[in-house]
């Protein structure tokens, strides 16, 4: 490789579907019965789905979960036309009996209520934030998805479509926290299942057939993903990640960057994160990390294009560089004073150019 010219470096900156009428069969057997969890059995456990129960789970202790107050918040007032000022009354005896600790007489009392008031949001509202502080965190799924089915206007829809973005992000987290990639697979299989208008869960669904290795069914799946909660850079950066995971490269993004993990060995071996960077001529290491793997300094300093501009940088070199299936020897790489927060080097295309499959030319720019 030639060092005359300037090398260009890219910016290192961390940076089957149910019928309308099968979904509103399962929304209207749920709020006639109330006893009935729907998607409960597909978040009963992680990393196991259930079958669909038709009895009432034991009810669990009335602890906060996910940080919710003690006490029930306020809801808007929603009217309705034939029951003036009655879901006023029984909403702020619910209240008071949750107040004064009451929890699951509340529930029944709402779930009573919603037995004659099917479509009253400002109650389901209410009935799922009781499910969450008696520790149903799942189950309050429910009602907000009994919104959405037929939201009274686009404000309580939105409101209504955030609850449930948070919960399941909530158990998202909590699947990731114990490394369970299976079950957030189901996780979101089941949502897709339940709500496929939505094409959020169908992206994170995506996002974790990639992880799990399933390539085929996450590309499959991707070209289904539409624009219903999914902006069109989340829809760019997915079809990036997918493009990268196909070459056989171990994929992780971290916000908006992608990195990939590589055993580098001078006279010692580690295993290192690298930014993904096809804007970047040659790969480059921490200087501290290239002084742990023991990486022999050549008396080489070659001027570099970065984000800050032009920079003389010092050039290494390291015994070996193992990347997925490629295996690199006697390789120079230079040495970086400072790289993003989360990365241990800069992977640029002296390495990517080897792989089976190209990389997507706009990977790691900003």
């Amino acid at each position: 490789m030639s060092h005359s010219g300037d090398i260009e470096l890219g910016s290192i900156k961390g940076d089957g579907i149910l019928p309308l009428m099968k979904r509103t069969a399962i929304i209207a057997a749920w709020l006639l019965s109330l006893g009935v969890a729907f998607v409960g059995g597909y978040w009963s456990r992680p990393g196991e789905v259930a079958e669909l129960s038709t009895t009432e789970s034991p009810r669990p202790s009335t602890s906060a979960v996910h940080g919710m107050p003690s006490g029930i918040p306020e809801q808007p007032e929603i009217s309705t036309a034939d029951r003036p000022g009655e879901e006023e009354s029984v909403q702020d005896q619910a209240r008071n009996l949750a107040d004064g600790g009451r929890l699951y007489e509340a529930i029944d009392l709402i779930e009573r209520y919603l037995l004659v008031e099917l479509v009253d949001a400002s109650a389901l509202f209410l009935l799922s934030d009781l499910y969450q502080m008696t520790g149903q965190a799942e189950k309050s799924l429910d009602p907000l998805f009994a919104i959405l089915l037929s939201p009274a206007t686009p404000e309580v829809a939105r409101r209504a479509r955030q609850r449930v973005d948070l919960l399941v992000n909530a158990r998202e987290q909590e699947l990731i926290n114990v490394g369970d990639v299976a079950g957030l697979v189901r996780y979101f299989q089941g949502l897709v299942g339940f709500e496929p208008g939505y094409d959020g869960h169908r992206l994170k669904l995506v996002r974790w057939l990639m992880r799990s290795g399933d390539l085929v069914d996450a590309a499959q799946l991707l070209k289904e993903v539409g624009n219903v909660g999914v902006t069109d850079d989340e829809l760019t950066a997915i079809r990036l990640e997918l493009q990268i995971a196909q070459t056989s490269l171990p994929v992780e993004r971290i916000g908006g960057a992608l990195y990939t993990s590589a055993s580098v060995r001078g006279t010692r071996e580690e295993s290192l994160r690298l930014l993904i960077d096809t804007g970047a001529t040659m790969t480059g290491l921490s200087l501290t990390r290239l002084k742990e793997v023991g990486a022999r300094r050549l008396d080489k300093v070659v001027q570099v294009h970065t984000a800050n501009g032009m920079a003389r940088m010092e050039v290494y070199q390291i015994n070996e560089l193992r990347l997925g299936s490629i295996v690199l020897e006697d390789m120079e790489v230079l040495a970086f004073q400072a790289l993003p927060g989360n990365a241990d080097g800069l992977l640029g295309m002296d390495v990517l150019d080897k792989l089976p499959k190209p990389v997507p030319k706009s990977v790691g720019r900003p």
